[in-house]
Formats: structure tokens, sequence, C-alpha cells
């Protein structure tokens, strides 16, 4: 789960720029809005999901709230506009994912290099301070803590006695001190996901920095690699601590790859029934306006139900009955 963040960046500039959203009804850029602040709000920034189940177009609604009717149509714009993609069924906000992937990617490097700083080939970085020497240009040199000792003052006696304290274990995640204030930098999502398998720390830090680079800048979830790389490896549901290792060792990156690449031919075949979609709509518009209607009546009557009340499909049949039939066989049928 993403932590907790009280507000999220807004950038007035992208918003005015952005084409896709521009080319959008007043009413569609208001849903729109709504929707961020609820992407925002949910377990994982920028995909409406609760516990990975995603949202569906009616829950959706609900949750905008307005008029039902008019909040459907302007989602439905929305999508045909491409301002939002869907993951795996999930409405999503591109922009949104990546900007939390590289917050928690630069969070964790943050802590990373603050241990750095703590420890140095094991001690700590007062011991090798001083066993370090200090040069005078001229090739000679003294230990840094004759050179200490020697400028005896009360900053360097007052240094001395406050020898900074390492954490604990080098496992633990070290405090970093910005604007004057302590703070804990954030594990990353990857890093949690790998722990949740119960191995040890060096493999946590080994594994989750793989998973969170090969998911760095893409829309696949850790919870999600580590679940394909046990479908691929057959693993048990038992499967303890070592088996997890090799395994993720040896296919995390083909699972991303295979992931990414099943989500581009989904994106492909949903660029083509969008573009289908629009040459239909384009069909019927060209037509003169009363045996527009006829097709779409022929139309309405071949479907039922929901599937009669859906503008697309309805759409998508009239254009397909005046592809195979002609507007003469659909006006004889109708009467």
């Amino acid at each position: 789960m993403s932590h907790k963040l009280p507000a999220m960046q807004f950038y007035p500039g992208d918003w005015l720029k952005d084409p896709n959203l521009r080319r959008c009804s007043h009413a569609a850029r208001g849903v729109w809005i709504d929707m961020l602040c609820l992407m925002h709000e949910c377990e994982q920034r920028g995909r409406l999901a609760t516990a990975g189940v995603p949202w569906t177009d009616a829950e959706i609604v609900r949750a905008v709230g307005g008029d039902p009717a008019v909040t459907a149509e302007a989602l439905a714009e929305l999508g045909r506009a491409g301002v939002y993609s869907r993951d795996d069924g999930a409405v999503v906000c591109r922009r949104m994912l990546r900007d939390d992937s590289m917050r928690a990617d630069r969070a964790h490097a943050g802590r990373r290099g603050a241990g750095a700083r703590w420890q140095n080939d094991g001690k700590p970085m007062a011991s090798s301070m001083a066993n370090a020497w200090q040069t005078d240009g001229k090739g000679h040199g003294k230990p840094m803590a004759k050179v200490m000792a020697k400028h005896g003052s009360s900053s360097s006696s007052s240094s001395s006695k406050t020898t900074p304290t390492p954490p604990a274990s080098a496992d633990a995640d070290p405090e970093v001190v910005v604007g004057g204030n302590t703070q804990t930098p954030e594990r990353t999502p990857a890093h949690d996901a790998i722990a949740a398998l119960g191995v040890g720390a060096k493999a946590v830090n080994e594994l989750g920095d793989a998973l969170a680079n090969a998911t760095a800048g893409t829309t696949l979830m850790p919870a999600q690699v580590i679940a394909r790389v046990k479908d691929d490896a057959r693993l048990p549901t038992d499967a303890g601590p070592g088996l997890w290792v090799n395994a993720l060792r040896a296919g995390m990156g083909q699972a991303v790859r295979k992931m990414l690449a099943e989500r581009q031919a989904k994106t492909t075949d949903r660029d083509r029934a969008i573009a289908q979609c629009k040459q239909d709509r384009e069909a019927l518009d060209a037509l003169p306006a009363d045996d527009r209607q006829a097709c779409l009546d022929y139309a309405r009557r071949r479907l039922s139900g929901m599937d009669a009340r859906d503008e697309a499909r309805l759409v998508a049949e009239a254009a397909l009955a005046l592809r195979v039939h002609g507007l003469v066989a659909i006006r004889r049928r109708l009467t």
C-alpha cells in the first residue's frame, strides 16, 4: 500500500496544454479532476482499485456523483479521448503513477545514500576520518586525528564527545535530516513485497532493488510481477524463502518483459477498437438524418437490454448493418 500523502501535485500548465483533455467538454474535465482526487486517495495512487480489485464504471459514476447519465457520458468521453488508460481493467492516471514511482525510487535512493554515509567498510565514518591524512600540498601529511587534536577548540572537543552512532543494524532504515527535521525514508513497494515473502534482509535489498528498477516507469505492481514469477516457475503455495529467491533471480526479468508485451498487445487491440468505433460514428454521421435514424432503429431492434442502451454498442451495430445490408434492406426490414 502506498504511503499516505496529504496533498497531490497539480501542474496548471500541463492541465491547460494537454491536447487530449482540451478537446473534452467542461463536464468531462470536471469529472476528471474528481477522478484524480479519488485516485489520490486509493491504495495505489493513480489507480482506481480497492484491494487490487478495479472499480467498475458504475462504481466510478457513483463515486463522482452528479447526474448518473451525464457522469457516465463524461467518463466515456474521457476514455475515447485517451485522457486515462486502463490497466488490467482499472482506470489509471499515467502521470500520477509515474510521479509516485519516481518519488518512491528517490526515497529509496536517499535511504541507501544515508546508509553509505553512516558506514564505510563496516566502520563508523568517525573511525575512518580519524585514520585519514591531511596533506599540506608538498607531499607531507599528518593524521587527521592529530590535526584535530592540535586545533583543539570547542567545536573539535565537542565533536570528539559526540561521535555519531550508526544504526543498530545495517538493515534498519537510517534517518535522514531534512530542513532540520528528522525523517525516516519510505521503503519502496517493491521492497515491501519482497519482504512479505519471508526472505532475508540481504535478499530483500537485492531483489527489491531489481524489482523496483524493472517496474520503474511502468504501471506494473510488484505484487503482480511476483505472482507472475510464481505462475511461471510453478511454485507451490507453501514455497519457502529459498525457492522464492531462486525463482525471482531467474525469472523476474522475463516475467516483466512478458507482462509488458501482453499489455502492449491489449493496448493495440483497444486502439484498433477505438479507431473502428470512430469510423462507425463517422459513417453514420455522413448519412442524412432520416437514414441515420433508420440504421439506429434497426440496431435497437436487434439488441436487447443493456446493449440497446449502450451508445457505443448501438452505433457499432448500426454501422455493421449499414455495411452488410445497405440502406434499402434496412428500411425494408423496418416496415
